[in-house]
């Protein structure tokens, strides 16, 4: 089963969702995030929680249902030997042997046990995907350029240079001199947004839950009203479109001191998101 097929725009697809599977992190309900992104006019959905592939059954079962293209995905946190610490990445199975070895992965978490990817290497039937804040920048910003370099390569040896990619987020503001440096070490990037919510009125409702799960307690209830900004919740498919757009705008305009940017194969640049990922094909079109 070839769990990737076909290319898509842009606005017909949103991968990058955490569910109620992803415990205090989410308020999505999967039926409902299927209905309403259906309506919306989405045909290719995509779950990625936390550690965990506990709603890959009921999602691919609801996407079934409504006749929607399924894609299996993974918010993982792994293990860098380079910082000491763990980082994330979102993983998206390829096909049949790419869900078993996100099993893998996600087993090997749940029970406990950090996850080292180089000892899962290689793993060919899985894209990845380095969320805006990832190991690599926080090597940069350490000013460890040269670790940095090395871990783009010991990455791309585990997926493969052409399933390995950073994600630009649109809800936050582009950092130009880490786009530039991605595009040196030769590494696609890929658009995204994060989706915790269905509603933008659920917004304060998910930052509640995080500090329920971080053990913080709210001071200031008004004030942290006040500091709720870009809203994790799922869009009109032509809204993000807009957003990709100004995305585009931004690169462009600092083509001059970033030549690099204006030249990649950036996929917001063609209003795309994760046009290259569809290009492999991307959809669960056999269940």
């Amino acid at each position: 089963m070839n769990y990737f097929k076909g290319e898509m725009k842009m606005s017909s697809a949103q991968l990058t969702t955490m569910t109620s599977y992803s415990l205090l992190e989410s308020t999505v309900e999967i039926s409902q995030y299927v209905q309403l992104a259906k309506k919306l006019g989405y045909d290719h959905l995509g779950i990625t929680d936390r550690n965990n592939l506990y709603g890959a059954l009921e999602f691919m079962k609801a996407c079934q249902k409504n006749q929607v293209h399924p894609v299996i995905g993974l918010l993982l946190e792994y293990y860098s030997s380079q910082t000491q610490k763990e980082h994330e990445i979102f993983l998206f199975a390829k096909n049949d042997e790419g869900y078993k070895q996100l099993m893998r992965t996600s087993s090997q978490k749940m029970s406990g046990t950090s996850v080292v990817l180089d000892s899962h290497s290689p793993l060919k039937d899985v894209f990845a995907i380095l969320p805006d804040e990832n190991e690599l920048t926080e090597l940069l910003q350490e000013e460890k350029e040269e670790l940095a370099k090395q871990r783009v390569t010991e990455l791309q040896s585990v997926f493969g240079k052409d399933q390995f990619f950073y994600g630009i987020s649109y809800q936050k503001d582009l950092a130009t001199d880490v786009n530039a440096w991605m595009q040196e070490q030769e590494i696609q990037a890929a658009a995204y947004q994060l989706i915790d919510s269905l509603h933008a009125d659920e917004a304060f409702s998910v930052k509640v839950m995080h500090h329920i799960k971080e053990g913080e307690q709210i001071d200031n209830l008004q004030q942290e009203m006040q500091e709720l900004t870009a809203s994790n919740s799922l869009e009109d498919p032509e809204k993000r479109g807009y957003g990709m757009k100004q995305m585009r705008q931004k690169l462009w305009k600092r083509q001059k001191k970033w030549q690099k940017i204006a030249k990649q194969k950036c996929l917001c640049n063609r209003n795309y998101c994760l046009t290259t990922l569809y290009k492999k094909g991307l959809a669960l079109d056999n269940i």
